[in-house]
């Protein structure tokens, strides 16, 4: 993992993927550049979209979980890829406390 972090997915990647570059644009440009990638699996598809990527929410849910609680209108705008939102989506509860979430790439 710590390999496929710092030589596979990189900051580079994960902004290309930011701008709107599918998962299946990814793998092969990764496969291209990488002659053993690892986090590639032989679907072409790079593992981490199965399970909708890596996720960061910080002190995110804390602060969106008291602002609920105030019942303060909550909207979400992210640039999460369409591929793996919908899993995320499924993953985490608190995603669904959103009255409306714009996505955009």
């Amino acid at each position: 993992m710590e390999h496929f972090l710092a030589n596979v997915c990189t900051t580079i990647v994960e902004l290309q993927q930011d701008a709107g570059r599918t998962f299946a644009e990814a793998c092969a440009s990764l496969k291209l550049e990488h002659s053993q990638p690892r986090g590639v699996d032989r679907s072409g598809g790079l593992s981490v979209s199965r399970d909708g990527g890596r996720v960061r929410f910080g002190g995110t849910v804390e602060i969106v979980a008291e602002l609920r609680a105030r019942k303060v209108p909550l909207y979400a705008l992210s640039n999460w890829s369409a591929e793996t939102f919908p899993i995320v989506l499924k993953r985490f509860e608190f995603l669904h406390w959103f009255q409306g979430t714009v996505l955009f790439w």
